[in-house]
């Protein structure tokens, strides 16, 4: 069974809208409609959900581990620009299934667990949340299938490790605004063909561009403004900017 209501006028409260034939609900989406209350209890009964998406919803409450558990199925996972809080490291590894995950703008807090991470991850969206923490190497290892992270003006910090290689299919990273610091690592540009936009601007980055930067082959924005990055940019990086 599907709901969709999402950009409607539509209001209630949450334990309403879903009734009593909840149990085989598989995909809910409400984003952008005037939903109200408190993700908790009621939720648990949706056994066989793949796609949640509560996204820009004044809806409240605790993504709690136990209720997690109740869908190994679930997808879509997105409740940005929410209310919701909780805790980073029980959200990720405990939807083995997902391939997006977004909790941007909310109260979600906590560090960034240590992995593994979902294997069909694809969209991570972390940008403006109360997470901190380093990037853990895992995050590339592990989610293969990778394509957009964000993680901008957020409070992480730390070097990126000299190990992290992230998925060949990666063609967005914002890491801006964030405390990061050290250089970039060459080992994490050599499998990026795709990468079109990478952001890691207004950070404590310094060094050298990596060379790697400019045989890509794919960039269209990039951006390392107001960082402690000098040297010369590789040529090779203006060929596929000029389409």
């Amino acid at each position: 069974e599907v709901l969709q209501i999402g950009a409607t006028r539509i209001s209630g409260t949450i334990p309403s809208i879903l009734g009593d034939g909840a149990p085989n609900l598989r995909q809910l989406g409400a984003t952008r409609s005037e939903l109200s209350g408190t993700v908790g209890h009621s939720f648990s009964r949706l056994r066989d959900l793949q796609s949640l998406e509560l996204s820009e919803v004044p809806i409240s409450g605790t993504i709690s581990k136990a209720l997690l558990n109740e869908w190994p199925d679930l997808v879509n996972f997105d409740v940005g620009r929410s209310k919701i809080s909780g805790t980073l490291a029980v959200h990720l590894n405990h939807l083995p299934a997902a391939e997006v995950f977004d909790v941007d703008h909310t109260m979600v807090s906590g560090t960034l667990p240590t992995g593994p991470f979902p294997s069909n991850l694809k969209l991570l969206e972390l940008d403006r949340t109360r997470i901190s923490g380093t990037m853990p190497p895992s995050l590339g290892a592990t989610a293969r299938k990778l394509q957009r992270v964000e993680m901008d003006d957020g409070v992480f910090l730390g070097t990126l490790p000299p190990v992290l290689s992230w998925s060949g299919d990666l063609e967005w990273l914002e890491i801006d605004r964030n405390p990061f610091s050290g250089t970039l690592p060459p080992e994490m540009f050599r499998n990026l063909g795709k990468l079109e936009r990478l952001d890691i601007g207004a950070g404590y980055f310094s060094g050298t561009l990596p060379t790697q930067l400019g045989l890509m082959g794919s960039m269209r924005d990039f951006r390392p403004c107001i960082t402690l990055i000098s040297g010369t940019l590789p040529p090779e990086m203006f060929s596929p900017m000029q389409d």
